[in-house]
């Protein structure tokens, strides 16, 4: 599944991805000679559950809503505080273009496989909850011919009985007449913290006769209270219309996702945009430094477990990409992520966006 588990990796894939911007200046030629389009404001809807493939464990629920504003050209001398503020970011070789903010906030949800026992189920990860909220910063640009995107992202969270996540399993359960989770109790008591997190995408593109094909390769980590690693993936695209972004994401990604917009008919700023459909394929692999939800408390006397070091995920669906609205079904299978977890997860993501 594409996993590093060492460093010495992830610098021979920056130095590729580096190499790749250089060489490769017929492949995204349109995004350096044509004229520059500002996306414009995005909220957008996700949730992502395993019920859709008959389980109910491990991250077994999310959901995040997501806002994204307007793009701004890069900023000049007449900039204000916030487009002072993203020309101290580093650029790594990145040619800014423009840069935009957004927020989020959402909720995760984390249970072993055995729901109904009450007692601690010690060879299992630990009930939790997480409850987050975000604020991001996006700069679009190049790097040679090659369009690039970098994302920070500054995340504070919580877990503990306030992130209402008992709550929010059990009533869905009871209104589906499903098992309750009985084991709460043994959740991850209250801690809070900060979670600051990075990556670059690569966006290369060409034509394949009648239907447009893209590679999208990107290295970034997170490095804060609740999760550090690093990660190194890419998403392969194949369809009609391929939007100007940077490639879907579930929850679990450090990137916004659907950020762009569908290309015009004529390519001109202005002009109506097009409809499209695409199919993507995305593999990511991951080297663990600290998890806590697997791990356990930093702070009080808890269960935890071992998590294992090299993990990833592969993430399979269709995009759907309309003049205002976009709508992603994605499925994934997630490596194991704790040493003696018997098999791998999969869970299902809806996405839904709405662009202004």
């Amino acid at each position: 599944m594409g996993i590093f588990p060492n460093l010495r990796k992830w610098v021979v894939i920056a130095g590729v991805g580096r190499a790749l911007s250089s060489l490769a200046g017929e492949v995204d030629a349109t995004d350096a000679g044509a004229a520059l389009v500002l996306d414009g404001r995005v909220l957008r809807a996700r949730i992502e559950n395993d019920l859709v493939i008959r389980t109910d464990r491990h991250f077994t629920h999310g959901s995040q809503a997501t806002y994204l504003h307007d793009e701004q050209p890069w900023p000049g001398g007449e900039a204000g505080r916030l487009g002072r503020f993203v020309q101290f970011l580093p650029k790594f070789g990145l040619k800014p273009l423009a840069y935009r903010w957004g927020v989020e906030v959402g909720q995760n949800i984390y249970t072993p496989d055995d729901i109904e026992a009450t007692e601690l189920v010690a060879n299992d990860r630990p009930y939790a909850g997480f409850l987050f909220a975000a604020v991001s910063l996006d700069i679009r640009g190049q790097q040679g011919r090659v369009a690039v995107n970098d994302h920070w992202n500054l995340e504070l969270g919580l877990t503990g009985p306030g992130t209402l996540a008992e709550d929010a399993q059990n009533t869905i359960h009871r209104v589906r007449h499903l098992a309750l989770a009985n084991g709460w109790r043994n959740q991850l008591q209250t801690e809070a913290g900060p979670n600051l997190q990075f990556q670059r995408t690569w966006r290369f593109r060409a034509p394949l006769g009648r239907v447009e094909v893209d590679f999208l390769p990107h290295i970034g980590g997170s490095l804060g209270y609740f999760f550090t690693d690093f990660r190194v993936g890419g998403q392969w695209r194949i369809g009609w219309n391929l939007p100007d972004d940077f490639g879907w994401a579930t929850i679990n990604d450090l990137t916004p996702g659907s950020g762009g917009n569908p290309r015009s008919v004529s390519g001109e700023p202005g002009s109506a945009p097009r409809r499209g459909i695409h199919a993507l394929l995305g593999v990511e692999g991951k080297f663990v430094v600290h998890n806590l939800f697997i791990s356990g408390s930093l702070l009080h006397d808890s269960h935890g477990l071992s998590p294992k070091r090299a993990g990833g995920d592969f993430n399979i669906g269709v995009v759907y990409t309309g003049r205002h609205w976009d709508v992603a079904l994605v499925q994934s299978i997630r490596a194991k992520e704790y040493d003696g977890q018997p098999e791998v997860d999969s869970f299902g993501s809806l996405t839904i966006g709405r662009r202004f």
